[in-house]
């Protein structure tokens, strides 16, 4: 509803709303640990992380467990730095992205908003996500 509203008081806005299928699934491991080191903040937390992401301890052999208390908060790290980047994209342009998880929406100029989107769509693949 609050879209909604939004898009009535704007019509010049547009929401793209984007879905990262089986995000949970293929986001790499070795990702999720190099953002934690590239934080500079949870060098304490990447012993044990490393320990709980060994491919003994899953019985798959990537991806994170959907449901398990810590896979949000390793699927963010994760996706963040893909994340930022599109946002700073879009804002050149006045325009936003938000996501909860691997749900994401992109707001701003319907003229804009579509172009936009597509360099999100180009880093969509977990296994590039976070390389460079």
């Amino acid at each position: 509803m609050g879209a909604q509203i939004a898009l009535n008081a704007k019509p010049e806005f547009g929401i793209i709303k984007g879905d990262i299928k089986n995000g949970y699934n293929e986001v790499k491991r070795e990702s999720v640990l190099k953002a934690m080191r590239a934080s500079g903040k949870l060098g304490h937390t990447l012993a044990f992380m490393y320990a709980l992401m060994k491919p003994t301890a899953y019985k798959c052999s990537e991806g994170q467990h959907q449901g398990a208390i810590e896979s949000s908060w390793l699927f963010s790290l994760a996706v963040n730095d893909a994340f930022q980047r599109h946002n700073a994209r879009v804002a050149e342009h006045g325009d936003t992205m938000m996501a909860i998880m691997d749900d994401n929406y992109t707001i701003g100029n319907k003229e804009i908003c579509p172009r936009q989107e597509t360099t999100l769509r180009t880093t969509r693949r977990f296994s590039r996500m976070n390389r460079r």
